[in-house]
């Protein structure tokens, strides 16, 4: 994953009028702001990093009105609900939905699963999965 500085950024932009956008995988609020604040409205800015949900706010003041949410496919009420808070800056909701699903989500309560008792044997070749695999085509 490329970062980029907004210097980089600028330079960027200003070479190649058909860039439109700018996605943060990284969670860097630093970064987003300094790129925010030297490009401003030039560019659409999508938010990527993988606890999205965390960095929603401050996103949303950046500019940053949308982001892919991982947690999307295993609860998507409360993706849904979560987003609408966001956008509608309901920060109290945020916060108390965010606390909550931090509680369930923690895993510290939780005893890990335990290693199966014999490891599988890695020694002997594995067939291929199909016929073409050792196809020299």
């Amino acid at each position: 994953m490329a970062t980029y500085s907004a210097d980089t950024l600028a330079r960027l932009a200003d070479s190649c009028p058909d860039l439109i956008g700018h996605k943060d995988g990284i969670g860097g609020i630093d970064a987003m702001t300094r790129i925010h604040t030297r490009l401003g409205e030039r560019l659409t800015y999508v938010g990527g990093p993988p606890t999205a949900e965390m960095f929603a706010l401050p996103y949303l003041e950046l500019g940053v009105t949308t982001y892919p949410s991982v947690i999307f496919n295993f609860l998507p009420d409360f993706t849904l609900e979560f987003y609408g808070a966001v956008r509608g800056r309901r920060h109290d909701t945020v916060i108390k939905m965010l606390d909550h699903r931090a509680d369930t989500w923690s895993t510290s309560s939780r005893p890990a699963r335990p290693p199966p008792a014999t490891a599988p044997d890695r020694s002997a070749p594995r067939r291929p999965i199909s016929p073409r695999a050792n196809s020299p085509n």
